[in-house]
Formats: structure tokens, sequence, C-alpha cells
């Protein structure tokens, strides 16, 4: 029963770490200025010279996106971790099917609830 409990929260602060964060935000930028890197060097209208100038400012933006997408997500496995110290059979629970099919459940239920709020 412990670990349904620690799952639930596990789930929820996941999913509030994610949004308040707004994770999606930086995976969207990621692939963005891939995709302008990418039709950059495709492109035979832009210069080298402007290519060459135009490229570490990309390649910043995407290592600064990387890295905080990185840092969410290593705060939600430290989480994951730190409920695993709590109960021996939670990372069990996490990785079986049981587990996946509550946590399903769970973020469906959760996101209706937070929609009437």
């Amino acid at each position: 029963m412990l670990e349904i409990v620690l799952l639930l929260i596990a789930n929820i602060i996941s999913v509030e770490i994610l949004l308040r964060i707004k994770f999606k935000s930086y995976l969207f930028l990621i692939i963005h200025h891939f995709s302008k890197t990418f039709l950059l060097f495709k492109s035979s209208k832009i210069s080298d010279h402007w290519k060459e100038k135009i490229l570490p400012q990309y390649a910043i933006i995407i290592l600064r996106n990387s890295l905080l997408a990185l840092g969410i997500l290593s705060a939600i496995i430290l989480l994951v971790l730190f409920l695993a110290l709590l109960s021996n059979n939670f990372i069990g629970l996490l990785l079986s099917a049981k587990g996946l099919i509550l946590s399903i459940s769970i973020l469906f239920f959760y996101s209706k609830f937070r929609q009437f709020k």
C-alpha cells in the first residue's frame, strides 16, 4: 500500500514539475533550432561567412535548453530515488506492468482533476 501512495506522489509531483517549469517549451526550442540548423546547412543562398556566425548561436541555444531539460529530468529521477529509499518495493512497482497501469490511471485522473481547478 505504501508503494502505491509513493507512486501517486511521484506521478503528481513529476507532472507538476514538468508543467510548471515548462519542459515542453524547452523541447520545442531544441527541435526548432535543430531544424533551423539543418536548413542553414542545406541552404546554398546563405554564405559560409553567415553560417559561421549563426551556427555558434544556435549551438548555444540548443546546449542551454538541453541542459535545462536534463536538469528537469534529473530532478524527477532524484525524486524517484528519494521515494525508493522510503520503500524497498517502490522501484519494482514502478517498473512493473501493474505500476505502469497505475501510473497511467493516476495521470489520467489527475489531469481531469487539474482541468477543474
